[in-house]
């Protein structure tokens, strides 16, 4: 006898969910940074890496974030490996200068439905700062009517402006009988003062004579540029 075919078939279900992968958030073991002109390493902990379905995780997307939300550096879908070292190198080191910044990463898997369990939530590491270490020099022959010139290098010139730099004037004790008055110098010394491009010069006045002549930043190392 023939055999009836199925003729009886149920609603379908609704599409079969899967699950997001999950990683750990980045714990940057490197809290302070010293800026170089050179690429930037940030160091972390390896994290922790799991597909609830077991499905394999590939690659991972990473950047830096400051405080406004601005990214810099990202790195789409590189290979998983670069998780298992610690360390993720960023090129584009001039911008990072005295920035304060997370590392924020997600993680990729291959396969998964809907697609946005392709990919894990952002997450976020502690914040960490990438300061520029700031050498202040001037230099020229200490004589009146000779040029002095202040230049500053974090590891590239500084622009500097009259207002980031202080001048200390400190008289020779044993032989103060001919200076002029230390107020009268320094007004004579930001009278002359040049901002001359990166630099700052003034040609030595009268007043000045006897004199050492110190030049400091006003700002801290890290915070002469504002952190962003």
């Amino acid at each position: 006898t023939a055999t009836a075919a199925w003729a009886i078939e149920s609603v379908a279900t609704a599409p079969v969910l899967g699950h997001q992968p999950t990683v750990s958030a980045p714990v940057v073991t490197t809290p302070e940074i010293l800026w170089a002109p050179a690429p930037i390493e940030v160091k972390f902990d390896a994290p922790a890496l799991e597909d609830q379905d077991e499905d394999d995780i590939t690659n991972v997307t990473y950047w830096l974030e400051d405080a406004s939300g601005k990214k810099y550096a990202k790195v789409d879908k590189a290979e998983i490996s670069k998780l298992n070292s610690g360390v993720l190198t960023f090129e584009n080191y001039n911008e990072l200068k005295n920035k304060e910044l997370n590392l924020v990463w997600q993680v990729h898997t291959q396969y998964g439905y809907p697609s946005t369990t392709l990919v894990s939530n952002e997450m976020t590491s502690n914040s960490f700062t990438v300061g520029a270490k700031t050498a202040l020099t001037i230099s020229g022959t200490a004589e009146v009517g000779q040029t002095l010139t202040v230049h500053a290098d974090d590891g590239a010139v500084v622009d500097l402006a009259k207002a980031d730099v202080t001048f200390t004037l400190t008289e020779n004790e044993t032989d103060t009988a001919g200076l002029y008055p230390k107020g009268n110098a320094e007004d004579a010394i930001q009278a002359a003062l040049v901002d001359a491009g990166n630099d700052l010069t003034f040609v030595l006045p009268k007043e000045a004579q006897g004199y050492t002549i110190t030049a400091s930043m006003n700002e801290a190392q890290i915070t002469r540029a504002s952190l962003h």
